[in-house]
């Protein structure tokens, strides 16, 4: 007997489940190292495989959402010291951190809509995105990024997960499609994309009552909008969601030691952390990343820093 068109839908919804079910099987581990950054630090995943203690529990939002790509993951710094958990335990509001590593904007959008679909809504979405090159894009079934300050490199979207040792080699991330990525994304295109993917997180936000502030680690990206878009009358985002004080030019060279940041660390000791942290990392993770590419705890603490300034404001 001929399947019906109901059980043709039945069975394609199980096979996708089972599909699901055993492609994370294996992912979701509770702590583990991995050789990006010379097995260093510990990776924490939580039920949705990002790198969070925090559960998704249906019902149960944090009070604060965090979006981003490595540089809100945490890439090469300790679990408790990237700027979601510094917010954390710097305000006494529970962060859940949704950073995944090589996201752009629109990544960053369907986490956020993932988030309200299986969990609720929280008070209050903070994001720290990518430059605006970085643009997802579909090729073969299969989901990439245009990433880099020329777009001229493609890489495929990477979930928390793959970070984490195990069969997962990280490198086999890097795909090489027929073709430069220029050819077949323009940056007009890219800009478009990052724009709307924003616009939609922050119509979403003032529809529900949620507070919304964003910034970027790209110094371009954001001149983008301080000198050209934002002066403009019509344009579609709200100025007063931005955050011009977020560090920029967090391009990290290896074994760079961010030498303009020295004169600040005292003024960080005394009002924003335990001396005891910078003591602890000052040697090692404080500038620069364990991977040696991604930012280091200073950083970090200046990223929640700008951040808790908003919620300052709003109390």
């Amino acid at each position: 007997m001929k399947n019906t068109p109901i059980d043709t839908i039945n069975n394609t919804i199980n096979f996708a489940k089972n599909l699901h079910n055993n492609i994370f099987a294996d992912l979701s581990l509770t702590n583990n190292k991995t050789d990006i950054d010379n097995r260093v630090n510990d990776y924490y995943l939580n039920n949705q495989n990002f790198r969070d203690r925090r559960e998704w529990v249906d019902g149960d939002p944090a009070e604060i959402i965090a979006l981003g790509c490595s540089n809100t993951y945490g890439l090469g710094t300790p679990q408790d010291y990237n700027w979601p958990s510094i917010i954390e335990s710097k305000t006494g509001k529970t962060v859940a951190n949704l950073g995944i590593c090589g996201a752009s904007a629109e990544s960053n959008l369907n986490s956020f809509l993932l988030y309200l679909d299986r969990v609720g809504k929280p008070k209050y979405v903070m994001a720290f995105f990518a430059d605006y090159l970085r643009y997802s894009h579909i090729v073969d079934g299969k989901l990439y990024n245009v990433d880099g300050p020329e777009a001229r490199k493609v890489v495929s979207f990477v979930r928390t997960a793959d970070y984490i040792t195990g069969e997962i080699n990280v490198k086999n991330k890097i795909i090489k499609l027929p073709g430069d990525a220029m050819d077949l994304i323009p940056a007009q295109e890219s800009l478009h994309q990052y724009i709307y993917s924003i616009y939609l997180i922050e119509k979403i936000c003032k529809f529900l009552d949620i507070k919304f502030y964003w910034g970027t680690w790209s110094e371009i990206t954001q001149n983008i909008f301080t000198k050209n878009l934002f002066l403009e009358k019509e344009f579609c985002l709200d100025k007063n969601n931005n955050i011009e004080s977020l560090p920029l030019n967090l391009m990290v060279q290896k074994n760079s030691n961010y030498p303009d940041c020295h004169k600040e660390d005292q003024d960080l000791v005394n009002n924003l952390i335990d001396k005891i942290d910078f003591f602890k990392h000052k040697g090692g993770m404080w500038f620069v990343g364990s991977d040696g590419s991604h930012l280091g705890i200073h950083r970090h603490y200046h990223i929640a820093e700008s951040f808790i300034e908003k919620i300052e404001e709003n109390k």
